[in-house]
């Protein structure tokens, strides 16, 4: 892009309300996913135009569908880690780029981008439309897909050509910023040039970006036929109809019985209600059906795995299961399991889900010691998780899942038969899971190298380098530079790819919906629910040992990590990058587009927390009454040298939420009355603790031992004494 580069930065949506426009766990995957596709189409671009080595951000090696679109191109691409643990299907582009071009060519770029990436949605768009056009046909069905799709990416933009010499760059940013870094022209070898301001060119580029993405586009919404119902996914759009609706009822039945129960080898029911509930507008649809495109268009492979939320409330229990079919030698535990498996066959019932999509199950199924073992556990741990409830046998419940009720009714007995086995062996499953989002703090301010701990040149040169460096220039701070962009590229990078899900997926049996860039959205177990927020957060940091546990004394800014037979050695943003969490925990049937809103509002209060200095977590417990207790907290707390994790104060308490309704309600009440009496009490002090115990105890009708009261209040009083230091 020499002799005249310029800066392009580059963004586009919406995003987090077309994503959390979801009912099951695939809608959100499908609408990270397709974003992330159509972020890959943009960053075609600039490959086919300028080389891949002029995109700044996002980092493009080893991301799975950057490697799959030059392999489309016949370019050779080495093995990636990505590829190598199953991550081809993970969402991990983020939906900002930033790249350095041609002044001359980077308008016309810009809009190849954006046009390139309407094609791709258009295209998708289409194949979805052909697989419906028995229905979805005639002027009327047609104008409404049309101009959905074609209404619906925002794109927004700004270009900042570099002035021509080093001179006009520094005149540049003086009349933008009042004070500008002395050169130090006598302690280099080299005389400045136009890169030496990197730093000041790109924050105003950055400056006028968002100046632009504030001034909205605004779209006149147009009633596109009849006054039917918007949306019922995300409730903006019309619904799709044809030239003959031209009633509600009609509408019901248009989408009822006229729908196909097959496209190709897929049947509709596991992707659309069939019961007219559901009408869906062109937009929704396509992110609905958007698998069978990716597949057909030979993006993904295979079977791609999505969890429901009962899959994931009840996977510490299949844990304890598979555990005790590993640990009995008599093998009755397998043999019970095998009983199940083969009697949720007769009622054609089969797995909903892939155990490769499950890296923590996976591992654990393959130390069974009989390979004969194996396919049994495995089909058990597929098979979707309303089946680890009795109710889910109750013959209207059957019958609600369309099967045969009049049939059967030996498996039936033989599968409750046993379920009340492990509940009275083992333990119940929880009805409740955890979604848990994450953000990095202030990330504008450390890619633009204006963040109040950005570092000086002597904290990120090697020790055994530093002998003979001017000390001016060692205690002076360390310059944005396209160097520094591109470490900050390469540790996001990594910790969206594989971080994330040495976290998430290998260290707790929950599931990555979304990882791209600082952002993170994942569905957890509730008992793992903090903990593995609290992972993530000082993944980002840097701050694991090598076992991957959390180890606040590792300030290194790189870390270890075991990543199958090997080690690797990740970049980091380092210990003073700090992240904030939302974290809900509902039950299993609550409204999933409901519970990721909450989340991301909960993620927002965090960033309030601390003063103003985030590096927090919001956790909100939503009850089914739809009463929420909410609570807001630092991750560490105390002085520096001595800080103390607050999860580990609080994860004790957590396992005993959703067993029952007391229990949840003990909890409840611990954690609203201790956080409101935290920043007025000063000792813990031991009458108001047994107070509070006493109160929380008594909507506690299950819990009447008094040992176990006593037991309970020590837990209770020993996290009270760190929650009480906590500022939010």
């Amino acid at each position: 892009c020499l002799p005249n580069p310029a800066f392009l930065k580059f963004s586009f949506g919406p995003v987090q309300g077309f994503v959390t426009a979801a009912r099951r766990a695939e809608d959100y995957w499908a609408g990270s996913y397709m974003l992330s596709f159509l972020a890959a189409q943009a960053l075609s671009v600039i490959i086919d135009e300028c080389g891949p080595e002029h995109v700044v951000f996002p980092r493009l090696k080893g991301q799975p569908l950057i490697d799959m679109l030059l392999k489309q191109k016949g370019i050779h691409v080495p093995a990636s880690g990505a590829e190598e643990s199953q991550l081809a299907a993970q969402p991990s582009l983020p939906n900002v780029i930033v790249a350095l071009l041609p002044a001359g060519d980077a308008d016309t770029i810009a809009k190849a981008m954006r046009e390139r990436m309407q094609s791709a949605l258009r295209e998708m768009a289409n194949h979805i439309q052909q697989e419906f056009e028995n229905i979805f046909s005639g002027k009327t069905a047609t104008r409404i897909w049309e101009k959905q799709i074609d209404e619906f990416l925002e794109v927004y933009y700004a270009i900042l050509p570099w002035p021509a010499t080093p001179e006009e760059c520094r005149k540049v940013a003086q009349e933008v910023f009042a004070e500008l870094p002395a050169e130090n022209r006598n302690l280099g070898r080299y005389p400045s040039n136009q890169g030496t301001y990197w730093e000041e060119l790109y924050r105003i580029v950055d400056t006028g970006f968002n100046a632009r993405k504030n001034l909205r586009d605004f779209k006149q919404p147009e009633p596109l036929g009849g006054s039917f119902p918007r949306c019922s996914l995300c409730g903006e759009r019309d619904v799709l109809h044809n030239d003959d609706t031209h009633s509600t009822a009609e509408l019901t039945s248009l989408w009822k019985e006229d729908i196909p129960r097959e496209i190709g080898d897929t049947t509709i029911k596991a992707r659309l209600d069939l019961k007219g509930r559901e009408k869906l507008c062109a937009v929704c649809l396509t992110k609905r059906m958007a698998l069978l495109c990716f597949r057909e268009k030979n993006i993904l492979f295979g079977k791609v795995g999505f969890p429901s939320t009962a899959s994931i409330a009840v996977m510490p229990l299949k844990a304890e299961i598979v555990k005790k079919c590993i640990q009995d030698q008599s093998g009755g535990m397998i043999a019970k399991v095998r009983e199940y498996v083969f009697a949720m066959r007769a009622m054609n019932i089969g797995p909903s889900t892939t155990l490769k999509a499950y890296p923590y199950m996976l591992d654990l199924v393959k130390q069974v010691r009989n390979e004969n073992d194996f396919p049994v556990l495995k089909e058990f741990c597929e098979l979707d998780g309303q089946w680890m409830y009795k109710e889910s046998f109750e013959p209207a419940a059957l019958k609600e899942e369309g099967l045969d009720t009049t049939q059967g009714s030996q498996h039936v007995t033989q599968a409750k038969g046993f379920l009340e086995s492990v509940y009275q062996t083992i333990d119940r499953p929880s009805k409740y899971f955890a979604v848990i989002t994450l953000d990095g703090d202030h990330m504008g301010r450390w890619l633009s190298g204006t963040h109040d701990e950005w570092p000086n040149w002597n904290d990120v040169i090697h020790p055994h380098a530093r002998d003979g460096l001017n000390e001016n220039l060692l205690n002076d701070r360390l310059r944005l530079s396209s160097a520094v962009h591109g470490y900050i590229s390469g540790a996001l990078g990594e910790f969206s790819l594989r971080t994330v899900e040495a976290a998430i997926e290998r260290r707790y049996p929950g599931k990555v919906l979304y990882a791209g860039g600082d952002d993170v959205v994942a569905f957890v177990p509730l008992e793992n629910a903090l903990e593995a927020a609290e992972l993530v957060r000082f993944g980002f940091s840097g701050q694991w040992s090598e076992d991957g546990s959390v180890n606040l004394d590792n300030t290194k800014g790189y870390m270890l990590l075991k990543y199958g037979d090997r080690k690797i050695v990740l970049p980091t943003m380092g210990s003073k990058a700090t992240m904030s969490s939302g974290v809900v925990i509902a039950h299993k049937d609550q409204p999933l587009t409901q519970i990721l809103r909450l989340a991301y509002a909960a993620q927002e209060r965090a960033k309030k927390a601390n003063n103003g200095s985030r590096d927090a977590f919001c956790l909100r417990i939503v009850r089914r009454s739809g009463n929420i207790t909410e609570v807001v907290a630092p991750w560490t707390t105390g002085p520096d040298g001595n800080r103390q994790r607050v999860v580990e104060a609080v994860k004790s308490i957590l396992g005993s939420i959703a067993k029952d309704d007391s229990s949840e309600g003990l909890s409840m009440s611990f954690f609203g009355k201790a956080f409101q009496l935290r920043s007025t009490v000063g000792d813990a002090d031991a009458a108001l603790m047994q107070s509070l115990v006493d109160m929380a105890l008594k909507r506690s009708i299950s819990i009447k031992d008094g040992e176990r009261r006593r037991n309970l209040f020590n837990q209770l009083e020993s996290a009270f004494k760190i929650l009480r230091n906590t500022t939010a």
